[in-house]
């Protein structure tokens, strides 16, 4: 999906990479401020006049790291979210296009809310990471690492208490995924729900009203309701816990930092410098940000994972074949058709065809009687291969069906179906769905 962008993934390295290198300079230039000009300032009137010129030098420093972080977050940013929404929208293009192709035995056992729930909001979730996630997570590793490099290089000592809070992070990291992954499952499995019951209460509107069961469906959809909320609240709870311990460790990263750093500047024989200490501070600060961060992209990684991991569901199932390598192309179809034994079953072990065997000469109309369930759709669902045969064969002009080409038997076929549906569009667009290069004359005589 990324490999036709990749050039604009190019780009968006490249401006994170400024950005990052242009951050790290600013605590850098305001040690050198604080230990080399506002000290010499102080000693004489010439000295202060080039301090003067050198503390308006390092001030254009930090101006120019600031200008180039915001050109580069507006640039990178920028190239970000057209490729996340870029993303996005060719997934829930494949998405789309692969139910297309799934079979009814697929289809049919899932609703339609819960597939819309697929490409709509598991697409959104991933979307999410992509413009909030990807970004930070690749600045602020590359910011971790740089940093954690100068706050070594400044005070090895101090550097050890920025560092307490990592192995923290990491242990506690892996053991709170364990308990988010499953969480975020629940959530989605339950948000399909709703999305199904909604969409039932919708689509059945007029039966839900003739029978007055208006109090039952709100009432099924109050339960859905509430069992999503209750999965969403652990979820949050759990994730709180986590952010929350997190930042007390830190905190007393911070506090020792302070006191630590404080007693090596009152200390006569020590070299760190209170530029040292304001440089450090910054660092930490930078430093303790994306860990602090790293908690958010957890949450992140795991409702895109649990998402991607729904998505890929339906990405991996296998399509119908219309165009099996192995079909054959009839010269012409006569439409003799010939049931031999032919037995099928939704569910296993719940046969619905027993052993039906039937001859439908060319041009022969047939009514097939029988109470509701006895079969009659079931057959003509087989007849237009929504679904094969468990045993036995569908012969078409003497040919077994699963043996002709998908898209041609299907163009031969005209379907009136049980219950009837109509797409968003005119009646000459739904009467010519079969055939969109239809005239209007034979529109006109189809109606």
């Amino acid at each position: 999906i990324v490999r036709p962008y990749r050039w604009r993934l190019v780009l968006m390295t490249v401006a994170m990479l400024v950005t990052v290198i242009a951050q790290m300079s600013i605590p850098l230039t305001t040690k050198f401020i604080v230990d080399e000009v506002l000290k010499e300032g102080n000693i004489v009137l010439v000295n202060a006049q080039i301090a003067t010129r050198s503390l308006g030098f390092f001030c254009l420093i930090i101006c120019g790291a600031y200008l180039l972080i915001g050109v580069g977050r507006i640039f990178g940013n920028s190239i970000t979210a057209w490729l996340s929404g870029r993303i996005t929208a060719d997934l829930r293009a494949r998405l789309h296009e692969q139910m297309q192709r799934l079979t009814m035995s697929y289809h049919g056992k899932r609703e339609s809310g819960e597939l819309i729930s697929r490409v709509m909001n598991d697409t959104a979730e991933l979307k999410q990471f992509l413009v909030e996630g990807v970004p930070y997570l690749f600045i602020n590793s590359l910011s971790f690492i740089a940093i954690g490099a100068i706050l070594f290089w400044i005070n090895p000592f101090l550097a050890m208490f920025v560092f307490l809070p990592v192995p923290f992070l990491t242990v506690g990291g892996g053991w709170f995924w364990k308990k988010l992954v499953p969480l975020f499952h629940k959530r989605g499995n339950r948000n399909s729900v709703m999305h199904s019951t909604l969409g039932e209460s919708i689509r059945g509107i007029k039966s839900v009203k003739a029978l007055s069961q208006e109090n039952r469906r709100h009432q099924k959809f109050l339960n859905d309701n509430e069992g999503f909320f209750s999965v969403v609240f652990r979820l949050e709870k759990t994730w709180i816990r986590f952010a929350e311990v997190m930042a007390l460790v830190i905190g007393i990263g911070s506090v020792a930092v302070w006191y630590y750093g404080g007693r090596a500047i009152l200390d006569p024989t020590s070299s760190f410098t209170f530029g040292d200490l304001i440089a450090f501070i910054g660092y930490m600060v930078m430093f303790y940000a994306p860990l602090q961060w790293f908690t958010a992209v957890i949450n992140w990684l795991t409702h895109a994972f649990a998402s991607a991991e729904r998505i890929l569901h339906i990405l991996d199932q296998e399509p119908e074949q219309y165009d099996d390598p192995d079909a054959i192309t009839l010269p012409k179809i006569k439409g003799a058709i010939e049931f031999q034994d032919v037995r099928f079953s939704y569910d296993r072990g719940k046969e619905v065809i027993k052993g039906v065997s039937v001859e439908i000469a060319p041009g022969e109309m047939i009514g097939l009687v029988g109470k509701s369930g006895a079969g009659k759709s079931t057959l003509i669902n087989l007849c237009c291969r929504f679904y094969d045969v468990d045993s036995g064969a569908i012969l078409v002009d003497g040919h077994d069906l699963r043996t002709i080409k998908l898209s041609q038997w299907r163009e031969n076929i005209g379907i009136v179906m049980q219950d009837p549906f109509l797409f968003n569009a005119s009646i000459m667009d739904n009467i010519s769905y079969g055939r969109p290069d239809a005239s209007f004359a034979d529109i006109v005589r189809a109606a």
